[in-house]
């Protein structure tokens, strides 16, 4: 049944075509967005190209189809998330998590393809890697990129290595396509990543993901510190820690997981 917008107010409009395409989680026609929304096909076009040019919506790559998100949206839903993220209760969560560790905490998604840290905490240390809250990282050699890639199913983890280069960014940064293949099923079996000398020389990390109720949202809570303070085997001995402040964190958002 078509859904019908709540009143007939333009700002209605948009979000029932905007809604109709996220539901769908597929390229839509415009006569498929029109009969979804219950709008007529000369309106669903004039919003369609309106919406297309303010970036929310694009063309899916070789088709006259639409999909989400457009790279304004992309940047809206990163903002969103950021503004969720370190409202007070998250944040002071990721403070807590800092100093029970004593390492460098941060909470990061995903945004361009690549991971996107959008809250950050540092403890008073001189070392190791700094990873700032709106700095951006590739995916393949961090923690939290791991994680978003572990979460793909196997072709869509196809597709993107087919369409990706495994650039050494330190001494340890998995180049080999089959071994990085390996990794990553690894970590889908064990359920949380690490990073061991892969994106910064002498410094290691880990990730867990923040356990929310739907799969739009991606978002991972994880640590980084220098190998020489932090020796690699102790790595599994801080999941608990991040687990239990993933949790936290879901709920502070108001978002948890089943």
């Amino acid at each position: 049944m078509p859904m019908t917008p709540s009143n007939d107010q333009p700002i209605d409009r948009i979000f029932a075509v905007i809604g109709a395409i996220v539901r769908a989680r597929r390229a839509l026609s415009l006569a498929e967005i029109g009969a979804a929304v219950g709008l007529p096909a000369p309106t669903v076009h004039r919003m369609v190209g309106n919406l297309e040019e303010r970036g929310l919506l694009k063309r899916a790559i070789g088709s006259k189809k639409l999909v989400l998100p457009g790279p304004k949206l992309v940047e809206l839903s990163s903002q969103v998330l950021e503004a969720a993220v370190v409202a007070d209760e998250p944040h002071a969560i990721l403070e807590r998590l800092a100093a029970q560790i004593q390492e460098h905490c941060q909470i990061g998604t995903i945004a361009n393809g690549e991971v996107l840290y959008i809250d950050a905490v540092q403890v008073r240390r001189t070392s190791g890697l700094q990873l700032e809250q709106g700095r951006s990282a590739p995916l393949h050699c961090t923690s939290i990129g791991k994680l978003y890639l572990a979460s793909l199913g196997d072709d869509a983890l196809d597709a993107w290595l087919d369409a990706h280069r495994l650039v050494s960014l330190a001494p340890n940064t998995i180049t080999d396509r089959d071994a990085f293949a390996a990794h990553i099923r690894e970590v889908r079996k064990h359920g949380w990543a690490f990073s061991n000398e892969e994106y910064g020389q002498g410094v290691i990390g880990c990730a867990v993901v923040i356990p929310l109720s739907t799969q739009r949202d991606f978002l991972c809570v994880g640590m980084s510190g220098p190998s020489a303070r932090v020796p690699f085997e102790q790595l599994p001995d801080l999941i608990g820690p991040l687990r239990a402040a993933a949790a936290q964190i879901a709920a502070a958002i108001g978002d948890t997981g089943g």
